[in-house]
């Protein structure tokens, strides 16, 4: 009676080990599947931020092209060797008016897409913390 009794707890110390060690595996796994998880979003914000960036860099591009356009148009009413009629000169000022016009609103819009690319990095941000959290209540 007494070996089996000895058994029956070797048994069932057995069984406890067994569960802790499943439980354990669990626990690693899940573990590993929230770094998975964590990997993703943030690959995916940093090509979120990628595009930003080209989108910036693009309207930077054309800023400083519409300068050169600008210093051509000027260098080339300077260049003229009769004086400019009038009507040239007015047309000339008016177009580098509308470069200078066009080139502020390059600034404003590459201005426009930083702020909403932060913006979209901050909430992004925030699911991740809200979904830790979330994952953190539910454990």
């Amino acid at each position: 009676a007494e070996e089996i009794k000895g058994l029956l707890l070797q048994e069932e110390a057995t069984k406890a080990t067994a569960a802790e060690i499943k439980d354990d595996k669990e626990e690693e796994t899940n573990k590993g599947a929230e770094e998975i998880k964590g990997l993703l979003l943030q690959e995916e914000a940093t090509k979120e931020t990628n595009k930003g960036a080209e989108d910036i860099k693009a309207l930077l591009l054309q800023e400083e092209e519409t300068k050169a356009t600008a210093a051509v148009i000027k260098d080339d009413k300077e260049a003229s060797q009769h004086p400019p009629h009038e009507e040239e000169t007015n047309k000339g000022a008016e177009e580098i008016k509308g470069l200078l016009l066009q080139e502020e609103a390059t600034k404003a819009t590459a201005a426009e897409i930083k702020d909403d690319k932060e913006e979209e990095t901050n909430k992004g941000a925030e699911e991740i913390k809200g979904l830790l959290l979330q994952e953190e209540a539910t454990k």
